[in-house]
């Protein structure tokens, strides 16, 4: 059984990339302790090439469309955004903050970014 806080590190931490790559729980992450970040997003590729269809929020409608193209299952997501008027935003973080949460998921970032996200800023 999973603790916790090592639960919610491992969400913290690059999460959705090691569940690409693996398992976002203390067993994937193990098999993979040794690896660089390059071996984690080459798996993260590896793997998501196996997928009938990938997708981020941002592009829910080429999710879709993709999804429906190589299996014809057609999804209906409503588009909804729950992070709206939560009263954070990324220039309300300290900076050091901000650096440190963007170095804990530099691997995500990464698979953001390849999954058709906009590139991050670095500040």
């Amino acid at each position: 059984m999973e603790c916790g806080h090592q639960r919610i590190l491992n969400d913290i931490e690059n999460g959705q990339a090691f569940q690409i790559a693996a398992s976002n729980n203390d067993a994937g992450r193990q098999r993979l302790q040794d690896r660089s970040q390059a071996e984690i997003i080459a798996l993260c590729q590896a793997n998501l090439s196996r997928m009938a269809a990938a997708g981020i929020t941002e592009h829910m409608g080429r999710f879709t469309r993709d999804l429906r193209r190589a299996t014809g299952i057609k999804l209906d997501i409503p588009r909804r955004n729950v992070t709206q008027n939560r009263g954070i935003t990324r220039t309300a973080l300290p900076d050091d903050l901000a650096q440190r949460i963007r170095a804990l998921n530099a691997v995500d970032y990464r698979l953001y970014e390849m999954l058709g996200g906009r590139p991050t800023p670095d500040k």
